[in-house]
């Protein structure tokens, strides 16, 4: 009896061990290759005051700006000539009131933000905007970094408070919290906060909305998740500026992606790979970098100036940034 005890005992300690075994990490040595690509600045009305993201659609670059009372910029494409503006600050149904930066879907016609607990959809009918907002059926009144997956599964990052990293949304209004983070919270973090803050990261869903990247912004280090919140790959690319693990304090850490885009083969990330002290002098330029859905780097292209945000047309092979601090510029980036 007390073999058959003892042996429950250990039994249970190891499937308890393993839900929270942390899985093996793939480590790349660096990119395939690294490009050094120039840009071509496109002059425009000053009307960017403060652009923080870009949509490509099938004949228009759409230019948010989170400063205005009117957020969206259209202009023509290719030739980037400007073509007005929408879409209202204000409490109205089709106003938008805190919108995401990041779509929540984009097609050829359309994209789709997150608006605090309501899905605002901008599509082109008759070469006009539609907006459509839709309430979101969950208890939450905000959803940080929200992706939609296949089956009308939603995907974004849990509150700072969570023990796991990602919260998967479901048709019928449930929800569930999966994926462990790559540390836990002893010895190095006060609390989990502390932890989840610095291990703050960005969403990107493959198109097909079979699986959702995981990008940690102070490290070098990315996951991929299906669509049942199963970790794929986990993996880590060991180049220099990097930190194995985040710093404690914040002021130390390492900036690497700042933003992402997703197509139905790779990832792109825009990324800084500096301090906050290092960007605010302008060390170096930021690059583009490229990954394919099994979590392989393949491609690092080297900008020749500052861009905060960015879009990729792959048909061309083109690259579309704007910079926050210039209300008059789009920059065009030919591979």
């Amino acid at each position: 009896m007390i073999l058959k005890n003892i042996v429950l005992f250990l039994t249970l300690v190891l499937l308890c061990g393993c839900s929270h075994k942390r899985p093996e990490i793939n480590r790349y040595s660096g990119f395939e290759q690294t490009i050094s690509v120039k840009s071509t600045k496109i002059e425009v009305p000053p009307v960017l005051l403060y652009p923080r993201n870009l949509f490509l659609l099938k004949d228009k670059l759409i230019v948010l700006n989170e400063k205005t009372d009117t957020l969206f910029q259209v202009f023509s494409m290719p030739e980037l000539e400007y073509q007005g503006q929408f879409g209202i600050k204000g409490e109205g149904p089709n106003d938008f009131h805190l919108p995401s930066i990041q779509a929540v879907r984009c097609t050829e016609s359309g994209f789709t933000l997150s608006d605090l607990n309501k899905l605002k959809a901008i599509n082109w009918e008759n070469s006009e905007p539609h907006i459509t907002s839709t309430d979101m059926p969950y208890q939450f009144q905000y959803f940080n970094g929200l992706m939609e997956l296949k089956d009308s599964l939603y995907c974004c990052n849990t509150e700072y408070g969570s023990e796991y990293e990602l919260r998967f949304l479901y048709p019928d209004g449930n929800y569930e919290e999966l994926g462990v983070y790559p540390e836990e919270v002893k010895p190095r973090f006060k609390d989990a906060l502390a932890r989840n803050q610095a291990y703050n990261s960005l969403l990107a869903a493959k198109p097909d909305g079979t699986c959702v990247a995981v990008f940690y912004q102070h490290l070098r280090r990315y996951r991929i998740y299906n669509a049942n919140g199963e970790l794929r790959t986990d993996n880590v690319v060991d180049i220099l500026p990097c930190q194995e693990l985040p710093d404690v304090r914040d002021e130390n850490r390492y900036i690497h992606p700042i933003a992402l885009y997703a197509t139905d083969r790779y990832i792109y990330t825009l990324n800084l790979d500096m301090t906050a002290n290092e960007i605010n002098n302008k060390v170096s330029n930021p690059s583009i970098q490229l990954f394919d859905w099994e979590g392989h780097p393949l491609k690092r292209y080297q900008l020749d100036r500052y861009i905060s945000s960015f879009i990729v047309d792959e048909q061309n092979g083109t690259f579309y940034g704007v910079f926050v601090e210039d209300e008059n510029s789009i920059y065009k980036f030919q591979l």
